[in-house]
């Protein structure tokens, strides 16, 4: 899929500003069977962007994301059915690019920091300035989204993103475990009520997935307790 933005300028010229280029990196949409509480359905996608400024027409940028989606679960809270919440989120990735700030989307940006390496999207509920998750009536709901659908789907962006490292090559090494959150850094600010980083290692624990890499002797993936990694367990 492609989309790609133009502007027509007042004397008839076309300016091309960006084109977003998708690529399906999953040829069926998969099921989730590991969590315990919910059954979510996975799309995975690569995102190119392709930016051109606007006064430098030869000047091209292409900036590619991973982007993860999550959609349904086998619960859905009463709010959810009395407010008509989707049960859908999204999250992305920086592929080959830093990015210092990460944020909480609600379908449309928000002020909120993620204080995660990813941008999260997904149908929280804001109060009526959009600046604030909703303390009270939306804090439930909020977190049943967190923890049911955004958790699952970042541990499948992980599972994903591990695909495509190479275990020899130090650059892609290097930016898959920077999908890994900090979670003492977490923790700061409003988004770190919903616990997203703690649970995530809590998940991934679990799961026990191969997503360790070892170089004793040959370069192989272990999994998280046979690698014995204190990461995890500080989160449990």
């Amino acid at each position: 899929n492609k989309i790609t933005s133009f502007e027509i300028q007042e004397d008839g010229t076309i300016l091309h500003h960006f084109t977003v280029y998708s690529e399906r990196l999953e040829s069926d949409v998969s099921l989730c069977t590991q969590d315990p509480v919910a059954e979510c359905h996975f799309q995975s996608h690569q995102i190119a962007v392709q930016h051109i400024q606007k006064d430098e027409t030869d000047n091209k940028q292409c900036k590619k994301w991973m982007i993860q989606k999550a959609f349904g679960t086998n619960q859905k809270p009463q709010i959810a059915l009395a407010e008509k919440l989707k049960l859908e989120v999204g999250i992305a990735a920086p592929v080959g690019h830093k990015r210092k700030d990460f944020s909480l989307f609600s379908f449309l940006p928000t002020p909120i920091e993620s204080k995660l390496p990813v941008h999260i999207n997904g149908h929280f509920i804001l109060d009526d300035s959009r600046k604030h998750l909703e303390k009270t009536a939306g804090n439930d709901w909020n977190q049943f989204l967190s923890n049911d659908l955004i958790v699952p789907c970042y541990a499948k962006l992980i599972l994903n993103a591990k695909e495509l490292v190479d275990t020899g090559d130090a650059d892609l090494m290097k930016w898959f475990y920077e999908l890994f959150p900090d979670i003492e850094y977490s923790k700061k600010g409003e988004a770190g009520n919903l616990m997203i980083a703690n649970n995530l290692y809590k998940f991934l624990y679990h799961m026990n997935p191969a997503i360790l890499a070892s170089h004793s002797k040959e370069a192989k993936w272990l999994t998280i307790t046979g690698s014995h990694s204190g990461l995890f367990s500080c989160s449990l």
